[in-house]
């Protein structure tokens, strides 16, 4: 009974904990969103043309440093290839609405669309192209909250948006920061797509903890 009960005690820590985190974001969020004039509850956005401040260090020389709480990234954009989008579900995701065609027709979505994970790809292939670093970038211990709102389909033209929540640099390990954001993916229509937390580790620039 004692196990059972320590079990029981410690999950609802857990639980408890999570809860914290994610009201966290969602509210952090929220605020600097409003502070822009979005609606933190539509999933369509306008497009806004982001200041080359947050974006002056080039990722080829860009610390944690460089990542400011408040900062907004607006990703490039990517295609999304009806071969390319065929060709990755079949191989991990083939399910009928991502691979055939003319079956998709008869599915709920009226036609193909996109795996979620091959959405996730483009995401992260603009995401490491223009955002990590390519010198400082230390990996992630994972996301959050990942939710695909709406279907993506051949054709469409995806970009991605970035907001920093939160950065904040480690205690036991000085050389090194931790860099918190919401992501969203975003169609032609404005429409968001994907969304997720992120969290990533980057390398302090050399010496600056020295004078810090």
């Amino acid at each position: 009974m004692d196990l059972l009960l320590g079990i029981y005690i410690l999950m609802s820590i857990v639980k408890f904990t999570r809860r914290m985190v994610r009201c966290f974001f969602e509210t952090r969020i929220n605020s600097l969103r409003k502070s822009r004039g979005v609606d933190p509850w539509k999933t369509t956005v306008k497009r806004r043309n982001m200041s080359n401040a947050t974006l002056n260090v080039p990722v080829e020389n860009r610390y944690f440093e460089d990542y400011f709480a408040g900062s907004v990234y607006e990703l490039g954009a990517i295609a999304v290839e009806q071969d390319e989008m065929i060709a990755f579900a079949r191989r991990f995701d083939p399910q009928v609405f991502h691979i055939d065609p003319e079956s998709a027709k008869k599915t709920i979505y009226g036609g193909l669309i996109a795996s979620g994970w091959h959405t996730a790809g483009l995401m992260m292939r603009l995401f490491s192209e223009h955002f990590l670093s390519k010198v400082a970038s230390l990996g992630s211990p994972g996301v959050d909250e990942l939710r695909w709102h709406k279907p993506v389909r051949p054709g469409d033209e995806l970009s991605v948006r970035v907001t920093v929540v939160e950065t904040k640099r480690s205690r036991s390990k000085p050389d090194r920061g931790i860099v918190h954001s919401f992501i969203e993916v975003i169609n032609q229509n404005l429409d968001v797509v994907m969304s997720m937390k992120a969290v990533n580790f980057f390398y302090c620039r050399p010496g600056s903890q020295e004078k810090s």
